[in-house]
């Protein structure tokens, strides 16, 4: 996906995300195994860079950092 289309993910994509991510234990599984179903399943169609800043998410990360990383596009370190 072009830079210029990351910026435009959906508010709905980010909360459905943020929603799993919060809710649904499986869901993070999901990231760590199979990390674009996981976004696509937010209705998040997904990029290298997204992708590979996913795999490796700590589960500890405070929601609202990873809230904005996810809505920006940006790498979780």
């Amino acid at each position: 996906m072009a830079q210029s289309e990351k910026e435009h993910l959906s508010k709905k994509a980010v909360d459905a995300f943020m929603d799993k991510w919060m809710n649904d234990p499986s869901f993070v599984n999901q990231l760590k195994s199979d990390t674009e179903a996981a976004l696509r399943s937010c209705g998040i169609e997904p990029w290298d860079h997204l992708v590979e800043s996913l795999k490796n998410v700590d589960t500890g990360t405070p929601i609202e950092e990873l809230q904005q990383r996810v809505s920006k596009g940006t790498t979780l370190n």
